[in-house]
C-alpha cells in the first residue's frame, strides 16, 4: 500500500490501464513522480531498447518505491474493504459501491469464474511483460459474486463503522475509503460464503488472463513451489451482484464505412431494447442515446 504519510493519495491514484489516454498519461505523470502511472501504463520512449524500456522502469520504480517506504508492506496478511462513492451522471445519484479486495484462486474460465469478454493477444502480451519484470499484481480484476442473503454486506457493515485506513477523495465528488479485513473468524465467514458462488468477471479479463499464463510460467519453471506459492492466486475486487451501487453506464461508439446501412431502420430495432432518444448535432447528424 501507499504509505499516506509519504504521498498525498489523491496525487498518485488513477483509473485501470486500459481508459488511461495520453493525455491522462502525461497528466498523471505531472501530477506525483510517485503516480502509479508509471507502473501499469508508462510513457514509451523512442529510445527504448531490451534494457531500458517501460517495463523495466516499471520493476525499478516499484523497488525503488518499496526501498523508500513510499509503498509498505502489511505487517501481516489480510484483505480489505473498498468502498467507492460517486454521483451516477446519468441519475444524479449519490451512490455507494462496496467490495473486497483479495486474492482468489486462479482457474480456467469455465464452472468456477464466468468471463463474457473476448480478449486479444496484443494486450495479453503487454501485460504478462509488466507482470514478468514487475513480479506483482498491480491493478486487480472486477468480479462479481451471489450472496441472496446478503451475508457478506451484514459481515462487513461493523469493519465499516470504525474509521477507514485510507479515503481518498478526487475531483468530481469522487471518494474512495479502504479498510483492513484481517486473518481471522469474520474474513473465514466471508470466504465461506464466497466459496459458495460462480464469480461473473466484470472487468479485468486481460489481466485475469495474463494471471493465468504468467502462473503456467512459474508452474513450468518452479515445479517444486507449493500449491499456495503466490502465482497461483490473482488480486480481485470482489463485488456483491446485487449491490445497489452496481451500475452500468452508457457506451458510446461511432461507426463508420458501413454498407447498406439504413439508420432509421436500425433505430427502429432499438426501440424494444430500452430508451431509445434521437439527437441531431450541429452538422445535422442523427445519433441516439
Amino acid at each position: 500500500m501507499y504509505d499516506p504519510s509519504k504521498v498525498e493519495m489523491a496525487q498518485v491514484v488513477a483509473p485501470p490501464y486500459d481508459i488511461i489516454t495520453a493525455d491522462d498519461q502525461k497528466r498523471y505523470y505531472r501530477q506525483d513522480p510517485r503516480n502509479v502511472v508509471r507502473l501499469i501504463a508508462g510513457e514509451v520512449r523512442p529510445s527504448d531498447d531490451a534494457q531500458d524500456n517501460k517495463y523495466t522502469r516499471a520493476a525499478g520504480f516499484f523497488q525503488q518505491w518499496l526501498q523508500n517506504g513510499t509503498l509498505r508492506r502489511e505487517a501481516a496478511p489480510c484483505a480489505y474493504i473498498y468502498e467507492e462513492r460517486f454521483v451516477d451522471p446519468i441519475s444524479g445519484e449519490r451512490r455507494r459501491r462496496v467490495g473486497i479486495l483479495g486474492v482468489v484462486e486462479l482457474e480456467p474460465f469455465g464452472t468456477g469464474i464466468l468471463a463474457h469478454e473476448r480478449t486479444h493477444a496484443r494486450a495479453k502480451a503487454d501485460r504478462l511483460s509488466l507482470t514478468r519484470a514487475v513480479d506483482a499484481n498491480l491493478s486487480p480484476v472486477f468480479a462479481l459474486f451471489q450472496d441472496p442473503r446478503r451475508i457478506v454486506a451484514g459481515l462487513l457493515e461493523p469493519v465499516m463503522r470504525e474509521p477507514p485506513r485510507l479515503s481518498v477523495m478526487l475531483p468530481g465528488d469522487e471518494e474512495h475509503r479502504i479498510w483492513v479485513l484481517p486473518i481471522g473468524k469474520r474474513l473465514a465467514e466471508v470466504a465461506a460464503v464466497l466459496r459458495e458462488s460462480r464469480l461473473f468477471m466484470a472487468d479485468g479479463h486481460h489481466r485475469y488472463e495474463t494471471a493465468l499464463n504468467y502462473r503456467n510460467r512459474q508452474r513450468q519453471e518452479h515445479p517444486e513451489a507449493p500449491v499456495n506459492a503466490a502465482f497461483n492466486f490473482v488480486l480481485m475486487l470482489l463485488v456483491d451482484a446485487e449491490d445497489p451501487g452496481l451500475v452500468i453506464l452508457p457506451t458510446h461508439r461511432l461507426l463508420r464505412d458501413l454498407e447498406n446501412f439504413d439508420g432509421k431502420e436500425f433505430l427502429k430495432s432499438l426501440a424494444g431494447t430500452g430508451a431509445v432518444t434521437p439527437i441531431t448535432d450541429g452538422a445535422g447528424l442523427l445519433t441516439a442515446m
